[in-house]
């Protein structure tokens, strides 16, 4: 009897796992051959799941981007309803995972680089994402101006661009501290839902 594969559940863990690859190796260093050697899979099997290596990237980007809002809406739901606790909600799960922001970071950049050149869908791919993660902090922030949450991303993508420059000054708690403040008493700036 064949074996039965739930390929949407297979297709997400060989995204996953090619998450570290490309985060280990690089993006530009990795060819889908050795990704599928890596994987332990025939190059065959990864090319039936991924066209290319550039698909199986922007599928990553896609997943991830839905995975980071659930996990984040499932860890805070007990999080009080003020804006400040809110704000500083957020500033914690990402400092809690740094070190996969960061490495998100670095695949997408080195990503960017390989392609900076040429008209990708790319482009597409990272203002959806990039909407989602606004749509989803205005959402839990009850505000209307998604300005805030655009500013938001901002500062947290500074902070992990600190974070790989190993900056001496990249304090998460004192720089998540001062914004959360700043933020929380421009209360002309916000309107709340």
């Amino acid at each position: 009897m064949p074996k039965i594969v739930d390929r949407d559940r297979y297709r997400k863990q060989l995204l996953t796992q090619s998450f570290e690859l490309f985060a280990q190796i690089g993006y530009g260093n990795i060819t889908m051959r050795q990704i599928a050697n890596r994987l332990g899979v025939s190059t065959g099997t990864l090319y039936h799941y991924f066209p290319s290596k550039e698909a199986m990237f922007l599928q990553l980007v896609e997943e991830q981007t839905q995975q980071d809002i659930a996990n984040f809406l499932d860890r805070s739901s007990s999080i009080p309803t003020d804006l400040r606790s809110r704000i500083k909600a957020i500033f914690n799960f990402v400092s809690e995972n740094r070190d996969y922001f960061t490495k998100q970071a670095i695949v997408s950049l080195d990503y960017c680089q390989q392609y900076r050149h040429k008209e990708v869908q790319s482009k597409s791919i990272f203002e959806r994402a990039d909407r989602e993660y606004i749509t989803a902090i205005s959402n839990y922030l009850q505000i209307e101006n998604s300005a805030i949450s655009v500013m938001i991303i901002n500062f947290i993508n500074g902070m992990i661009m600190s974070d790989i420059y190993q900056s001496e000054f990249n304090d998460w708690e004192i720089q998540a501290n001062l914004f959360t403040e700043a933020i929380a008493n421009s209360s002309d700036l916000l309107t709340t839902k």
